[in-house]
């Protein structure tokens, strides 16, 4: 059950949907950082409770589309971007230099319950995904042979 469990998880880096704010506005993420949202999840594959600082940053993204941001999110949204400049190991730009390397009062609260809203997104997306296909491959089977 666990190797499933595990083998489940290692599919769901490929598969898992990227959970965004708003659909409308899922292809102004960049395209960098859509390929870099499955490195992460391989890093984090052991991790089932929470998604990635890369899947967070695309979240916050396409809400700050939608509407704006508090000045808790903002800083988290700060936070995670200068994260994510740095992974691409690219010069920090002047915007960001001030953005400090840890979050403060509520904030890593706030961002962990987010990366836990977005990985039961995904969980809930591949259960009802695996269901589909349990139901087709079942009634597939029945309709070619007789049981």
């Amino acid at each position: 059950m666990r190797f499933e469990k595990e083998m489940e998880n290692i599919f769901g880096v490929f598969t898992d949907p990227m959970v965004v704010f708003n659909q409308s506005w899922a292809d102004a993420i960049p395209k960098k950082l859509k390929e870099i949202i499955h490195i992460q999840r391989l890093v984090n594959v052991r991790n089932l409770e929470y998604a990635t600082d890369i899947e967070a940053l695309a979240y916050i993204m396409t809400a700050s589309l939608c509407f704006p941001l508090d000045s808790d999110w903002t800083k988290i949204y700060m936070f995670l971007t200068k994260k994510y400049i740095k992974f691409l190991k690219k010069e920090i730009p002047d915007f960001l230099k001030d953005v400090p390397d840890e979050l403060s009062y509520s904030q890593p609260s706030d961002l962990e319950k987010l990366k836990m809203f977005i990985k039961d997104k995904q969980l809930a997306y591949r259960k009802k995904k695996l269901k589909i296909n349990k139901k087709f491959n079942k009634s597939s089977l029945q309709s070619k042979f007789s049981f």
